[in-house]
């Protein structure tokens, strides 16, 4: 057989499994989410964490950032919408056990300004970006929340498919950012 030949037929079987497994694993991933297994350990964690009992909608949100250096956070958010606050729990993890970092509330009377927007990737599923601004426009945080979050590689922890909740996150964040808009700087 033509050494040419054998040459395409395997790369194309490489690609062919690597697409095959990617597929099956995000497959997999989405029917372990849709259990809610893991969210409810998002919850659980909020809970023991939030300094009252509250009533809040649960988020978890991972957020990988760099080009050549890639850093990667992990965060529980508690969303209230009818108290205008966004708690903001940074999630450790040893072994299966999750564990509470620093956590801080983000309030719109605090806020200077709030930028967000909302896209969809090309399977449907949603992606919001939004960065939170002082009064003097300097970034305070900023945050990537998603329909669904699926264990990928060893930083992806959790599986959770969250539109209910994601949705109640982008209607706050909407009305922030209608409330609190992101002006153009002044020119000096």
């Amino acid at each position: 057989m033509n050494p040419t030949v054998v040459g395409i037929v395997l790369i194309v079987a490489i690609v062919g499994y690597a697409i095959f497994s990617v597929k099956y694993k995000q497959k997999a991933g989405l029917k372990k989410a849709q259990s809610g297994e893991d969210k409810a350990r998002v919850r659980a964690l909020l809970e023991k964490t939030l300094p009252e009992e509250m009533p809040f909608t649960p988020i978890y949100v991972h957020m990988s950032i760099g080009r050549h250096t890639v850093n990667h956070y992990t965060y529980a958010l508690a969303v209230q919408p009818e108290k205008d606050q966004l708690w903001v729990v940074s999630v450790g993890k040893e072994g299966d056990l999750l564990y509470p970092g620093k956590s801080f509330v983000l309030s719109l009377e605090a806020l200077g300004s709030v930028h967000f927007s909302v896209s969809k990737d090309n399977l449907g599923k949603r992606l919001s970006y939004t960065f939170f601004y002082d009064q003097n426009r300097e970034k305070i945080f900023s945050l990537e929340v998603k329909d669904f979050e699926c264990r990928e590689d060893r930083y992806h922890w959790l599986d959770v498919y969250q539109p209910e909740e994601a949705s109640v996150f982008f209607q706050m964040m909407e009305k922030w950012a209608a409330q609190k808009p992101l002006k153009a700087k002044k020119k000096k």
